[in-house]
């Protein structure tokens, strides 16, 4: 039985084999910018946008951000005023607790989304606009997120699978859940696309959004194993793709010199292997049990 099921696991290698060539690309490149401008050319002098890691607009490119749909843009810009008069809800802890001392979720749950789309509504109507009228409200929910003591929701602040949610998070070891990762991309996607307009506030924004970045996700993504990181055994969700997703957003949204070549290495063969084993599940259909 046991040989029937490895035979039946591993029909789906399309990640692994792809992989050492991903990783020797970005070797030969050596160059990780997350931004560039899609108007300039690339030549020898200019070869940003076909070695990054990953390519944002960011808010310097301005052919990308007036080239949206007029209505779009004002759809942003409306967005954008509207979390502009909002006031960030708190997290507080004992919020956090009632999960675990009464199974309420939207009582933490509903403030901490709510903080992420105003900011993820902030920074696009400050790159579309690029008057600085957004900046100031978008260090605040910068900064109050950064200082949140954990990304993960109270819901799933476990370490090993289907094992009872810890009444507390535990800031030195943080859980990579879902919402972590998410939250992971959103900051370093953020500083990315505004990094020149923040660098002449001051250059520490980008240093705290990267030391956080390097605690919550990096470093726990290299040191623990995550269930959901998937071992060949044990059953997927689609938590894989989603955080394997977003912790490649938020590590390779990071300067030059972020990771060192042995971390790029790591991080790219673990986000193969997980994917290959959440594709393995998958029947001949296509089909997803989750939806």
């Amino acid at each position: 039985m046991e040989n029937n099921t490895e035979i039946k696991r591993g029909r789906r290698h399309l990640f692994a084999p792809e992989c050492s060539k991903w990783i020797e690309g970005l070797r030969r490149n050596r160059r990780m910018s997350a931004c560039t401008d899609s108007s300039a050319p690339v030549t020898a002098a200019n070869p940003a946008a076909s070695s990054a890691a990953i390519t944002l607009p960011c808010i310097e490119d301005r052919s990308f951000w007036e080239g949206l749909a007029p209505d779009l843009k004002e759809k942003i810009k409306e967005q954008g005023s509207k979390a502009l008069d909002a006031a960030f809800p708190p997290l507080l802890i004992s919020d956090y607790r009632e999960f675990c001392q009464n199974g309420n979720r939207s009582r933490f749950e509903s403030k901490y989304f709510a903080k992420r789309t105003m900011l993820t509504s902030l920074v696009l109507a400050e790159c579309v606009e690029d008057q600085g009228r957004f900046l100031d409200k978008i260090l605040d929910g910068l900064y109050l997120i950064l200082e949140e003591t954990t990304w993960c929701l109270p819901a799933h602040n476990a370490y090993i699978r289907d094992t009872p949610q810890l009444p507390l998070p535990d800031a030195e070891r943080p859980v990579i859940d879902l919402f972590a990762a998410e939250t992971g991309a959103i900051l370093s996607v953020s500083e990315a696309l505004l990094d020149s307009r923040l660098k002449n506030i001051s250059p520490l924004i980008e240093q705290y959004v990267t030391a956080q970045i390097r605690k919550r996700i990096l470093e726990p993504y290299l040191s623990y194993h995550f269930w959901w990181m998937g071992d060949g055994k044990s059953p997927m969700l689609n938590w894989t793709p989603w955080i394997t997703q977003n912790v490649l957003l938020s590590v390779f949204g990071r300067k030059p010199g972020f990771l060192t070549p042995d971390q790029q290495s790591a991080i790219l063969s673990q986000a193969c292997l997980s994917l290959d084993y959440f594709l393995d599940e998958y029947g001949d259909d296509g089909c997803c049990n989750e939806g």
